[in-house]
Order: C-alpha cells, then structure tokens, then sequence
C-alpha cells in the first residue's frame, strides 16, 4: 500500500520526467510537445485567435456554454490563465467551442490554463480523422492549479499532413477549461497575423484622414 507521501513523490517525479523530455508524446497522427505559457509560438506559426481583436481571416470560432472573460477569478467559473490579464475563453462543464480553419494545418499551438483532467481537446480532419486528449494525456497532474508552471503551458500540437486537420474541439465535463492565443501553420490557407491586420487597418485609416486633409484645403 502506498503512503501518501510516497504517491506525493512518485507524482512529482513523474511530473519533472515529464518536463525535462519536453512534455512531447505522440498519439496516431499527431505529436505534442508544451512549453512555458509566456513562451512565443513555433517559428511559422500566426496568431489567429486572441479574443481580444477580431479572428483572422477566412477561421471561424464558435461556443456554447462557454464564455469570454477578464480579470480576476471568478470563483468555479473561470481562471484566468497564469500571466494573462487578457480575455480568455472558459469552457464551462457540457461546453463546446470550436475552431474551424480555412485550410488544413500543419501545426498549432495554444496556451492551456489551469489544466484539469476533465478538459478534452480534439482534433478534427478532412478524411475523417479524429483524434481527442484529456487533460490527463496532456498532463499528468491536470490538477487545475491556477498557478503552478506545470498546469498553465503553451502546447504544441504537430500533425500528419495525411490527417488534413481542420478543425478543433475544445470541451470540459466540469468547470472549467479556459484557454488563450491560438497560433496555427497553414501553408494552404496562409492566414494574416493579427498584428498585421490591425496594421494594416491603422495605416488604412491614416491614408484616409490624409486624403480627406487634401481635398479640404
């Protein structure tokens, strides 16, 4: 029988095994690995999603029981992610949200809060492909501590391209599962960075203002 001390210490092996290799593992057609939250995402890949400016072009994310939040705790509703102070998204027990993306990618990344072993992502594709973690999978703790480096990653999903992945599910059988910063690799698709966009829209607007100066004076 084990004491529980003795658990303790094999948990916590097993977790610092699981850190120092990287936090990889491979399941059929895709392989993961995690980094720390505040880590950028993999050279290639663009933020598509960030809930705090409009979702680039041509992607689609929807949800129900799930809702945006900011701030502090709210209390078995929503954490926010370690380090994040902005809007996130908290998939609350029976929600769903989905990403739905304009071509098939060959990788993504996102940053996962509070890892609890009930949350659930899948991954969809074109041929029918379909593959799912807990949150166990993904971490073997999964305990939902708001805090620790261990629970709150940015994970790095990488895919088959024979899988033609397209589309990602992210669902909970309690509260919560709260998420941030979706980053893809889509060759196909070739998606404009938010920070391009919002750019771009500013230069816009600047030409605009100067035109009408001219046509005033």
């Amino acid at each position: 029988m084990r004491t529980r001390a003795m658990s303790k210490l094999l948990s916590t092996i097993a977790m610092a095994a699981f850190l120092v290799t990287g936090a990889s593992a491979a399941y059929a057609g895709v392989t993961f690995s995690s980094v720390a939250f505040d880590s950028a995402p993999s050279p290639g890949e663009v933020m598509v999603v960030d809930f705090d400016h409009p979702i680039a072009a041509g992607y689609s994310m929807t949800w129900s029981g799930a809702g945006l939040y900011q701030g502090p705790l709210v209390s078995g509703i929503a954490a926010p992610p370690a380090g994040d102070s902005s809007k996130y998204l908290s998939v609350l027990t029976g929600g769903l949200a989905t990403l739905t993306t304009p071509g098939t990618m060959n990788s993504m990344s996102v940053y996962l809060g509070s890892i609890d072993s009930y949350n659930t992502i899948i991954f969809k594709g074109q041929n029918g492909f379909s593959q799912s973690f807990t949150g166990t999978q993904l971490d073997p703790l999964a305990n939902g501590d708001q805090f620790a480096g261990a629970t709150n990653r940015r994970y790095e999903f990488t895919f088959n391209p024979a899988d033609l992945i397209n589309q990602v599910m992210f669902s909970s059988s309690g509260n919560s599962f709260e998420f941030d910063n979706i980053a893809v690799n889509d060759p196909v698709a070739a998606p404009e960075p938010l920070t391009l966009s919002l750019f771009a829209m500013g230069v816009a607007g600047l030409a605009g203002l100067r035109r009408r100066k001219t046509v005033a004076a």
